[in-house]
């Protein structure tokens, strides 16, 4: 694909999305709990060792941790993440050792939260940090603040509100108030959807949040970071006929949201991917530097058919599958994303309701409506193969915690179809007519002894796929890779 450097226009998008630059503030008054720390801790190693090594521009450009005890201690300052693991490790080992060691001392004392005094300074060594690197790219131009505290939500907002007189704003995106629940309380709480963030307020710039005390939710929301935080423009349109003889094309702007890391942007990337050659390949990335001024276009997705989901065979789509939601876009106004939101649901209902799949064409804009650079290339005046994409809606149900009700979110996944050119012909040999009553005891036998497992999370009596620490030796410390681990469900 090539790449423009050009200004962004309305049919172009950048590569690289906006990661804002973040703070850890750990609050460890009472009652924050030990466990809690130390599973805090063990999230926190994981995703910014996976987000260190991989490919590519860094999803975490810039991150620092301050621990707030009778005054804030910066045990890490804003430090860049990507190659940078061998510091990094060194704060979170100095985190543990004050958890293990010090932390009951600390919390006898009965000593009040600096709380307001963090979050200032904080703030000023960020607003110090930019005005050493004016080059800084745009995007982390931006703070986020996590206070993960034992206290509630509106604890952290009067705080904040106190602090606010002494604080830039300007620099400061949003403050998230993570309040980790009690590990007795998770453990014996039953029902309800692993890892999923519970929202208890929004009251301005400061996001109220409820976490459980496991190792599964804390990694779940450190591995939100990995998505954009903004965008500047749709990543798709999804182009439907005309309601009507009156109207034109029916357009949905979307975003698409990754559900899963590419393997390739990884150390070890054969561990998880059985095709030779795709894992043997050098995949090129470009550098930070190049990615911020680079885009792509905007890909229209015209509707060409509808299949039923009961006829959709697994071997004919391909590749990662992104997950399609209404475009977040902040330069349309207010109207258009409420409008382009209904259109979505409603396409989500619909597919549902009929239970079928839409499947897509990649289509081309007019010449004249084209950017100057593509229109003049001589690849773009050759016939351009256009690949297919089928749309699949899911609907996945919650339950809360707090209010034991449940609450449903409806989301299309889109995955690339095979196409004739890319199709191999399989013919397999004709299978036995009678089997061979030995050989299926055997495999009846053997196959029993095997865990029933589900993929997702699961009240039932079957065995969830959950992550598990892979470690292994890099530069003279333990780095912190993701790898499947059964547990109970």
């Amino acid at each position: 694909m090539a790449f423009s450097t050009k200004k962004v226009d309305i049919n172009s998008r950048r590569i690289i999305g906006f990661h804002c630059a973040r703070v850890i503030l750990l609050d460890v008054t009472a009652p924050f709990e030990k466990q809690a720390g130390i599973s805090l801790t063990d999230a926190l190693e994981n995703v910014l060792c996976i987000c260190g090594k991989m490919e590519g521009p860094s999803r975490i450009p810039l991150i620092s941790i301050y621990l707030l005890k009778s005054k804030p201690q910066q045990i890490l300052p804003f430090s860049c993440t990507k190659s940078n693991f061998v510091n990094l490790h060194g704060a979170l080992t100095e985190l543990r050792t004050f958890l293990h060691e010090s932390l009951a001392d600390f919390q006898l004392k009965n000593e009040e939260s600096c709380l307001q005094q963090g979050l200032t300074e904080a703030c000023s060594d960020y607003k110090r940090y930019l005005e050493g690197f004016p080059q800084a790219p745009h995007n982390f131009s931006k703070l986020e603040m996590i206070v993960f505290t034992g206290h509630s939500g509106q604890h952290v907002q009067s705080q904040f509100e106190a602090a606010s007189q002494q604080l830039n704003i300007s620099v400061v995106k949003r403050v998230v108030s993570a309040t980790i629940r009690s590990s007795l309380i998770t453990h014996t709480m039953m029902g309800g959807s692993p890892g999923v963030p519970s929202s208890e307020d929004t009251t301005g710039l400061v996001d109220v949040i409820l976490l459980d005390c496991d190792p599964y939710s804390l990694q779940n929301f450190f591995y939100l970071w990995l998505n954009e935080t903004s965008k500047d423009s749709e990543h798709i349109q999804l182009l439907l006929p005309p309601p009507s003889p009156a109207d034109s094309e029916l357009i949905i702007k979307c975003d698409l949201l990754e559900q899963m890391l590419s393997p390739y942007q990884l150390p070890f990337c054969e561990a998880f991917d059985l095709h030779t050659e795709s894992v043997s390949c050098k995949h090129v990335y470009p550098t930070a530097s190049k990615a911020v001024s680079m885009t792509v276009p905007v890909k229209h997705l015209k509707a060409v058919g509808c299949i039923p989901l009961s006829k959709l065979c697994d071997s004919a789509v391909f590749g990662l599958s992104l997950i399609v939601l209404p475009t977040s876009c902040w330069k349309l106004d207010w109207e258009e994303i409420e409008r382009n939101h209904s259109h979505y649901t409603c396409l989500c209902n619909e597919l549902l309701t009929k239970d079928v799949a839409l499947l897509t064409k990649l289509v081309y804009p007019s010449v004249g409506s084209q950017p100057k650079e593509w229109s003049s290339s001589r690849t773009s005046q050759a016939i351009k193969p256009s690949g297919y994409f089928v749309l699949m809606p899911s609907e996945n149900r919650y339950k809360t915690f707090e209010l034991q009700f449940q609450f449903k979110v409806e989301s299309i996944l889109v995955k690339s179809v095979i196409s004739r050119e890319l199709l191999i012909p399989f013919i397999a040999a004709p299978s036995e007519e009678k089997l061979d009553e030995v050989a299926k005891m055997r495999v009846q036998s053997s196959l029993s002894m095997v865990n029933k497992w589900i993929l997702g999370d699961t009240g039932g009596n079957y065995r969830r796929l959950q992550p598990t620490v892979l470690r292994v030796r890099v530069m003279g410390c333990s780095q912190t890779y993701q790898s499947p681990k059964v547990s109970s469900g």
